[in-house]
């Protein structure tokens, strides 16, 4: 994808390989205050810029249970079981220190947007949405409510 505001680079989104993941996972462990750690059936994604990494975004399976949710949704038991697999949750998301460089990569808009969102969702649902404060932004710790 191109942006006509970003004259840096071409912004290409792609899922990190297997043969990756090592990588991703350190820089992960190197950028993000609550570490690699992620849970379930996981897809990682990383955003780069001319073959430099500047978002990093870990992906799993949705918890099996959550009564907030489920309501909001409608579902009952038998619709959570047959489409839960449809729904996934952000573990963890990163934006690294060389985002800073590329314009309109960074957090300024996007991590506000998603913080906003977030907030709009129903408390219970929040909590499950948003990952308790899994955006990070460069040079910050975590922290819930960005």
């Amino acid at each position: 994808m191109t942006d006509e505001r970003n004259d840096t680079a071409e912004l290409v989104i792609r899922l990190v390989p297997d043969a990756e993941v090592a990588g991703y996972n350190a820089l992960m462990a190197a950028h993000h205050s609550l570490g690699v750690a992620a849970s379930g059936r996981v897809l990682r994604y990383v955003a780069e810029a001319g073959g430099v990494p500047l978002v990093l975004g870990t992906f799993g399976s949705a918890a099996w249970r959550v009564p907030v949710r489920d309501e909001h949704v409608g579902w009952n038991e038998r619709q959570r079981a047959a489409r839960l697999e449809r729904i996934c949750c952000n573990q963890r998301l990163c934006v690294l220190p060389a985002a800073e460089a590329v314009p309109h990569a960074g957090v300024g808009g996007a991590g506000r947007d998603a913080a906003r969102a977030a907030r709009r969702l129903p408390a219970g649902v929040r909590g499950a949405a948003d990952g308790g404060g899994n955006l990070h932004r460069p040079g910050r710790p975590c922290r819930d409510g960005v």
